[in-house]
């Protein structure tokens, strides 16, 4: 997927029209900027987003649910049943629940339809002067 490029008045909310380029973003964002007479603006880089990118549900996380609901549901009787659980293990549940989430999304067509801002940098737009009458 190539780069794709927007640019904001305020470092916070991103136009939705990515551009293919960041001088294009530039280039629409210093015109803006002229229009409204700001001196500023920021450019940023899209990186879009799946559904796994924004859970917080880890295998370690899933693991010490299923310990704390087993201390729930039988007592002590569970204690140590987790203690042999080997990290590549967790890592493997880690990448089980990732794949999960996004073939769910896939077949719901629920991935999230906006997207992060990386690399923003400010950019210093020169207005320039009124012509005096």
């Amino acid at each position: 997927m190539a780069e794709e490029w927007v640019w904001s008045t305020n470092e916070e909310e991103f136009y939705m029209n990515p551009h293919d380029s960041r001088e294009a973003a530039v280039e629409e964002g210093t015109g803006e900027c002229e229009a409204c007479e700001d001196s500023s603006f920021y450019v940023g880089r899209v990186v879009s987003l799946k559904l796994s990118d924004l859970s917080i549900k880890s295998g370690e996380r899933v693991i010490d649910d299923c310990i704390e609901r087993a201390f729930e549901r039988v007592g002590e009787a569970q204690e140590n049943w987790a203690d042999s659980i080997k990290p590549d293990e967790i890592k493997d549940l880690d990448n089980r629940i990732r794949e999960l989430l996004d073939r769910w999304a896939d077949d719901h067509k629920n991935h999230p339809s906006f997207f992060a801002v990386e690399d923003v940098e400010q950019i210093l737009v020169t207005l320039p002067e009124e012509v005096a009458e």
